[in-house]
This record gives C-alpha cells, structure tokens and sequence, in this order.
C-alpha cells in the first residue's frame, strides 16, 4: 500500500483550507464586520490553532488509524460519547461533498449566462434539476478518482492545490499594486470596526472564517495510510493552518484597499453587492487576464476541495463499518468499494434534499465546532489520565491542561458566535445521533449498557442546550433580552462547568493503560 509523506499530508490540508472559501469569504466577513475582518481572520486562526494544538497532542500520543476522530474519544470516554462524534463527524464531512461540488457547478455557471438559468433557480441560490444533476455528475467524477487509487488522487490533490495556492496570492499581490484605497482600513475605532467588535466576532462564524479552516483536520483521517504519523500528521496540521491564516489575510487586506472609496463611503460595507467579489473587482480595474485566471481557479478551487472531502469521508466509514451493514466494509482488491459507495450515495441525497448549498454549509460549520469541543476535552483527559512525563513517545506541549480547557471555551463560544437559530440547528443535528445510536450499538452491546454510556455522555446535550438557550436570549441573531457581554459571560461558565463534568467522566481504559505500558517499554 502506498504510504503518504508529510508534503502529501500539508496538501491535503492546505487543499481542505483552501476551498471554495476564499473566492467569497473576504467579501462576506468584510460585510458583517467592515475592515476589522483582518482582526476576525487573526483571531478566528489563533482559535483555530488553540483547538489544533489540542488534536495534535492528541493525534501525537493516540495510535494512528484511518478514520474520523471517535476511537480518540473511545480511550478516555465511553462508546456513546465516541458513536455520536464519530457519526456527526462522518454526515459532516459527507455534506462538504455536496457543498464543494455545487459550488463547482455554480462558478462554472457563472461563466456562462445561458447555461447559468439553467442550472441555477430564479432566487439565485437553489439548484434547478438540471443544476442537481451536473452536480452529481461532479460527484461522480470525485468517486472514479478514489476509486482509482491513493497515488492518483494524491497527484491531482498535488497538482491542483499547487495551482489554487499560487492564484489567491498572486491576485491580492496584484490588487495591492494596482488598487490604493487604504483609506477604506478607516483612521478611527469607528470606521475601521464600523459594526462593533459584535459584527468582528459574528463573522468568525457566519462569515466564513470557520468554513475556511474546517478541513485543517484533514491529514488525520490519512493517519492510518501515512508515514511516521505521529511526527507529520501534526507537523502537516500545524503548517497548513499557519501557511493558510497568512493567505487569507492578505487577501483579505488586498479585497478591502480594492474596494472603491466612494463606494464604501455612500453605501457602507454591508450594503456592498458582488456576486463574484474578485472576479468584479477584476473587472473594475480593467486586469482582464487576472479576471481569467480566476475564473479558472474558480472551478478548480472547489473541485480539488471536494475531492479530498470525498477521500476523507471514505477513510471515515472505513473505520466506522462496524456501526454500519456489513456491505459498507466490501472491499475489491484492497478498494474499499463498499465505503466509496455508502460515501456517493450520501453526497447524492444531500444534493437532492438540499439544493441549496448555504443550509447545508452552515449546520456542518456548527456540528463540527461541537467535535472540536470534544476533541479538547479529550486532551484534557490524557492529561489527567495518561501522565505523559512517564513517556518518551508522543508529542507533549507545555500547558496541556490549560489550552485543552482554553479550547473547549473557544470552540463553545465559536458556537454560540454562529447565532440563533443556526445554534438551535446544530443542536437538532445532536439530538438525532440519538436514535442513530441506539439503533446499531445497542445491537452490539445490548440496549442495556447502550443506555447506561448514553447516560454518561448526556451531559454534552446539556451543554449544547444551555448555549442555545443563552444564544436565544442574547443579542447574537436572538431576542435581545442579555446583553452580548453578559450572554458571553455566561456561555464561559457554563463551558467551563461542562468541561470539568466531561473531565470528571473521562476514564483511565484498559485500551489507555495499555497503550501508555506500551509506549513506556519502547
């Protein structure tokens, strides 16, 4: 089997970063937030690389499998706890599919006005049915490239990220020697944050700062197939968060000096139209050639993004068969056809049921928060547990058990900055892991010890509700009733409380204490 090096892995991650993201996350944050986005980018990164330090101690320490994130859990929790971020993890990553390949379609549209009506419904943001049927031919083409093997998919992972790399900078490289508005960065707090640091913090989440780092976890999923695991899965993380948090924040700047004056200063950042913010901007400064160049990286950007998805999303039911019918685990030739398949299949009902991209984006952005939660509370528990001193082996950073709870609060706070009701949907997406649950562990372990791990792990339904609840009644998309420093407040402590229950749960496993007696005789 072909093993992936560490340049591999950091393509697979910048790839996953690098996505559809950055062809309208600059414009979207800029809207909610006016030029204080270059604070959202570097804050939503630092929390970004706060949550990754916890997965990398993490994946340093825990022996490397393909897969989600749930066997993690499973060393330091119980199996309700590990079955639920395993499975919201596997719908989440399966729904990034759909949304890369739809995005494909949409620019590809874009191009080509006659073709656009076609594809796209008169409100502009559902698919018609030919529209759905083009994008499941794209998901098509992500399924034969994986079906193929793991050394094509990583030369057209290698290829096409190199090239969608060189694009993003080379336009805010352009746009910063042709465009000179630095008037619009603002001269006082109120221009430069004209929607408070409310707006700043919003568009963390809902404008696409989130979606954008989504995939850093990606070289994980590969752990299983990669070279020394422990040293470059999270080398490869660590870097491609860095490398991409310098990318986007330039281009960032690059969108806002682009942007006309007059422009800003008669209607304001929020009531600025693009429907193609680079593409437009182009156009305005009459660079026809970059304008070109875009539109094909346009394309290329999305796909290359979809097809790590897809790889990653098939390295997941791999290692999540056991919770699925046994025909997911059929393999031919050592291809997981099985897996490939209950993968396609999953894309296409997304993209059938939910036309529209954004829906679908959004409640993935808001499940996988809750997975980073969780991945730092399990941090915290190997802290508590494992006694990494006694180990030579692994990956041990100074402070574990001040940035696992750091994180924990973050990503908590990440959630509730998404704003009600995508608060209230994300929690939907929880609940319904349940009936999920009971219906394939219990058939493994009887209903009766399904029930008393579900028990056990109740608590971060709990969590999640009392943040709803807080989100509601703040000012972040709710009633009003808090007000936005004591709503934040609040879902501090109650993070808190939550993340020391969650500790208090965690267990000293068999599978932990042999795993730490082995790596001591090493």
């Amino acid at each position: 089997m072909n093993k992936i090096n560490l340049s591999s892995l950091m393509y697979t991650g910048i790839g996953s970063i690098v996505g559809s993201g950055w062809l309208m996350s600059s414009y979207l944050i800029a809207s909610i937030s006016g030029p204080s986005a270059i604070l959202s980018w570097i804050i939503g990164s630092i929390i970004i690389l706060v949550i990754a330090l916890n997965f990398i101690e993490v994946c340093g320490f825990l022996p490397a499998k393909n897969g989600g994130f749930g066997h993690y859990v499973d060393y330091t929790h119980n199996s309700a706890l590990s079955f639920i971020v395993e499975w919201v993890f596997l719908l989440s990553w399966i729904g990034l599919i759909p949304a890369e390949a739809t995005a494909t379609v949409q620019y590809l549209s874009s191009m080509l006005p006659s073709v656009n009506t076609l594809v796209m419904a008169a409100n502009g943001r559902d698919m018609t049915f030919v529209g759905s049927a083009i994008t499941s031919l794209v998901c098509l083409a992500f399924f034969f490239i994986n079906y193929a093997s793991m050394t094509l998919l990583m030369k057209c992972i290698k290829y096409l990220t190199l090239l969608k790399i060189l694009v993003p900078i080379i336009v805010a490289v352009i746009l910063l020697v042709v465009a000179h508005n630095f008037s619009n960065l603002g001269i006082t707090t109120h221009s430069f944050m004209p929607y408070g640091s409310h707006g700043m913090l919003q568009s963390i989440t809902t404008g696409g700062v989130v979606f954008a780092f989504i995939g850093f976890q990606t070289p994980v999923t590969f752990a299983g197939s990669a070279l020394n695991p422990k040293r470059n899965i999270p080398l490869a993380i660590l870097l491609s968060v860095i490398f991409c948090t310098i990318i986007y924040s330039v281009l960032q700047l690059a969108y806002i000096v682009a942007v006309p004056h007059d422009l800003v200063a008669e209607h304001g950042w929020q009531s600025i139209v693009y429907t193609a913010p680079f593409i437009d901007l182009s156009h305005a400064y009459k660079l026809d050639f970059l304008k070109s160049i875009i539109m094909v990286v346009a394309f290329i950007a999305p796909f290359s993004a979809g097809l790590i998805f897809y790889a990653s999303a098939v390295k997941i039911t791999s290692g999540f068969t056991e919770y699925l019918p046994k025909i997911v685990a059929y393999k031919k030739k050592d291809n997981p056809l099985g897996s490939l398949l209950f993968v396609l299949f999953g894309a296409l009902a997304f993209i059938w049921l939910l036309p529209g991209w954004q829906e679908i984006v959004s409640v993935i952005c808001v499940s996988l928060i809750i997975l980073f939660a969780v991945m730092c509370l399990v941090n915290g528990a190997l802290t508590r547990h494992a006694k990494y001193g006694k180990s030579a082996h692994g990956i041990h950073l100074r402070g574990s058990k001040y940035f696992s709870a750091l994180g924990y609060v973050l990503a908590s706070l990440m959630y509730f900055w998404s704003s009600w009701p995508l608060t209230g949907k994300g929690l939907i997406v929880l609940v319904i892991s349940t009936p999920v649950y009971f219906i394939f562990h219990s058939r493994k372990v009887g209903f009766k010890e399904a029930f008393c791990d579900f028990f056990l792990a109740s608590w971060l339904f709990f969590h999640m509700l009392l943040i709803t609840v807080v989100s509601y009644l703040g000012t972040f998309g709710g009633i009003g009733y808090l007000s936005s420093a004591t709503s934040q407040l609040l879902v501090v402590i109650i993070s808190l409380f939550f993340y020391f229950i969650g500790l208090k749960n965690s267990k000293l496993s068999s599978k932990l204490t042999e795993h730490i007696s082995a790596q001591n005789q090493k």
